[in-house]
């Protein structure tokens, strides 16, 4: 990571958390983090304030902190190509069971814009 000056670290909602690998990339090179500009991302299904507060549960309070840049970008389900176990996960949300398409492609144009606008 020593050659790279900006970092975007991002991952899904899983069961309600984040990917473990992507936790444990953080607390491993946590001194390189804070000592680059990094920007994260969080795909889940939820909008609004419940996104933000998935994504504050999601990554480390040190580096939202010194994140320069956060992006929502939304998330899907298909439903056709989960398991048996993640299809019963799915029947218990407020919503019936199919296909989940909540994405927004312009939160990612705007966290490009942001590393764009870096001097």
């Amino acid at each position: 990571m020593r050659e790279y000056d900006v970092v975007l670290i991002g991952g899904s909602i899983y069961a309600g958390k984040l990917q473990r690998k992507v936790v444990s990339f953080c607390e491993k090179n946590r001194g390189a983090l804070l000592q680059r500009r990094v920007g994260v991302f969080l795909c889940c299904l939820y909008q609004g304030e419940e996104a933000l507060m998935q994504l504050q549960s999601a990554f480390p309070d040190w580096l939202l902190a010194h994140a320069f840049a956060r992006a929502l970008p939304g998330g899907e389900v298909h439903y056709d190509r989960l398991t048996f176990l993640d299809r019963l996960l799915v029947r218990s949300l407020p919503h019936p069971p199919g296909d989940l398409l909540r994405m927004r492609p312009e939160a990612m144009d705007e966290l490009a814009a942001a590393v764009k606008s870096l001097p």
